[in-house]
């Protein structure tokens, strides 16, 4: 036990280490941590008003809200909120991984009372803080998890508090599974204790509740362990409704209460116009699965070796966890492994599957789903292991066991160079070099004009830039929206056309020298704005890039200034 203690110190401060590392170099706030910000510092009431149009329920918001009047609103602190829910996983996942693969006392319980916790020395024996302890490394040192926790989204919390559901959810299954135990062992006893009451699954659904106020996709979560209910029902639609009844009615009241945003996101994301459909903006490719899986590990790794070793890791891995659960064992020992597995394939499967049918393969939607998949390897590890024992002395077994240690950080390792340049944002270098430039091109008062493509792009421009020069967001599109709303309700979508980029015309008469400082990820709406100026009389005299954003440096040749 001690042991197991310090292993997992050991990868609770690898994990540590590595946020601090990537932390370091993330630099300034991009548009999505800037828009955290920028809305989570309005007044609660305002705020709210705001996010009726976001995509994502408020949690998190409000929780960056009161975070910031504690700690301020520099990158360090708000990035610090995710870094803690993030870091909070890592004993979290290995917690659950005990409680999932903890094989059942070897004898029922003699009566309800003690049935209701597990016996002292089947509680973390074996394979379970195998699976557990190794299902933490990977979480620890993913560079797709240890990305998400240096960022001022709701992800890691998304995460955090779906592994608390998933570890209550299993708590009361093995409750269950040891008061129907003891009740067939004992029929004298009375039936009324072999279900639980109400009050019961108030834990629970206080936490589904928070997880699904958190990220619209944590209704792929409930539908997983749905599934999964109906699984052991053995798709028997009767069975599934007498044995989980309140969990059923659990889930009807998380639908009544989400009822209201779920109408209005529906209306706004999907059915209005400026919006239609953009929440599921990148289809599947035929890869879908497997790119997903490897990206739960390696979030920028593009060398076709390490990727294809890491390919057949995943894969070997998930055979010998399928082949721990159906390997005849005695019960009520087999029976729980076979519940776990089929758990964590749900987990896994089902929002992957939702997320397939409905377009989706955005990656980072899919994080509380991760942990489904390292607890799978780790089942599978702990299976191999157990398998090779016997055939090594005591030595060679730990050494083996410490080079698959080794071997995973080896494939994981080499994909940190990417996650720093993928992290690394520089919209404070690039309002300095605008201010500088300023002071040249802009002696002559309102002669200069700051013009930020795609117009939302303009929160993180606002937040670092410390000159005096106008500032717009180049929004091509008539409606009565404010800023804000229209930032909110588009996103980092361009709305570019041939049609309506002419606006341009109107927004730079009587300038003189233009900024263009251009970002977002819709190259056709990039485009098109710097297109027009070269067809309309102007010409480049200075550009610089910034990583993935860059600023150039406009100036309107004589006699090309339109007419009042």
């Amino acid at each position: 036990m001690r042991q197991h203690k310090l292993i997992l110190i050991g990868i609770i401060l690898l994990g540590l280490f590595l946020r601090l590392f990537i932390l370091s170099q993330r630099g300034s706030l991009w548009f999505d941590e800037a828009f955290s910000v920028h809305f989570a510092e309005m007044p609660l009431k305002q705020m709210l008003h705001y996010l009726q149009f976001e995509n994502n329920p408020p949690l998190y918001f409000i929780l960056l809200h009161f975070w910031m009047k504690l700690f301020g609103s520099g990158e360090l602190a708000v990035r610090a909120l995710s870094m803690i829910f993030g870091m909070a996983s890592i004993p979290m996942v290995y917690v659950l991984g005990v409680r999932l693969f903890t094989p059942l006392a070897q004898t029922p319980s003699p009566d309800l009372a003690s049935a209701q916790s597990p016996s002292p020395q089947g509680r973390g024996q074996g394979e379970g803080r195998v699976a557990g302890l190794f299902a933490a490394f990977l979480l620890a040192i993913s560079t797709f998890q240890v990305y998400y926790a240096t960022e001022t989204r709701m992800y890691t919390l998304y995460l955090f508090l779906a592994l608390l559901a998933v570890w209550l959810f299993v708590r009361l299954q093995i409750k269950d599974l040891r008061l129907k135990t003891a009740y067939q062992a004992n029929p004298s006893l009375s039936d009324k204790g072999a279900h639980h009451s109400v009050t019961k699954f108030v834990p629970l659904f206080l936490v589904l509740l928070l997880l699904i106020w958190t990220h619209i996709t944590a209704w792929m979560i409930i539908a997983a362990l749905l599934i999964y209910l109906l699984w052991q029902s053995q798709f028997n639609i009767k069975q599934f409704i007498i044995h989980n009844s309140r969990f059923i009615i659990l889930g009807a009241l998380l639908v009544l209460q989400f009822l209201p945003w779920a109408v209005n996101f529906i209306k706004l994301k999907i059915i209005t116009p400026i919006s239609q459909g953009y929440f599921f903006y990148l289809p599947p490719d035929k890869n879908f699965f497997l790119s997903i899986l490897e990206m739960f590990l390696v979030f920028g790794q593009d060398n076709a070796f390490i990727v294809t070793l890491l390919s057949v890791v995943i894969v070997g891995l998930l055979w010998f966890a399928l082949r721990s659960a159906f390997t005849p064992t005695p019960l009520p020992e087999g029976e729980g492994r076979v519940r776990g597995v089929r758990l964590l394939f749900s987990w896994l499967l089902v929002p992957l599957l939702i997320g397939f049918a409905f377009s989706n393969a955005i990656p980072r939607y899919f994080i509380a789903v991760a942990p489904a998949l390292y607890l799978l390897l780790g089942i599978g590890f702990a299976n191999f292991v157990e398998r090779i024992k016997g055939k090594f002395t005591l030595r060679q077994f730990y050494l083996l066991h410490t080079t698959f240690y080794l071997l995973m950080l080896a494939l994981i390792f080499p994909d940190l160079p990417s996650l720093v340049k993928i992290g690394h944002r520089e919209w404070d270098k690039l309002t300095g070099w605008v201010e500088q430039m300023q002071n040249v091109k802009c002696k002559i008062k309102n002669e200069c004009l700051v013009l930020i493509n795609p117009h939302s792009e303009i929160l993180p421009f606002e937040r670092y830039y410390k000159g005096s020069l106008p500032v717009v967001g180049f929004y091509p599109r008539d409606d009565q929206d404010d800023r804000d709303t229209r930032i909110v309700k588009t996103n980092w979508i361009s709305l570019n056309t041939k049609e309506n980029v002419p606006r341009l015309r109107d927004i730079t008469r009587g300038y003189n020298h233009v900024f263009l400082v251009t970002g977002g990820i819709d190259p056709i709406g990039r485009n098109l704005v710097p297109a027009w100026f070269w067809d309309n009389g102007w010409k480049r005299v200075e550009s610089q890039e910034f990583g993935r954003i860059s600023v150039m440096v406009l100036e309107r040749l004589p006699l090309t200034q339109p007419s009042p």
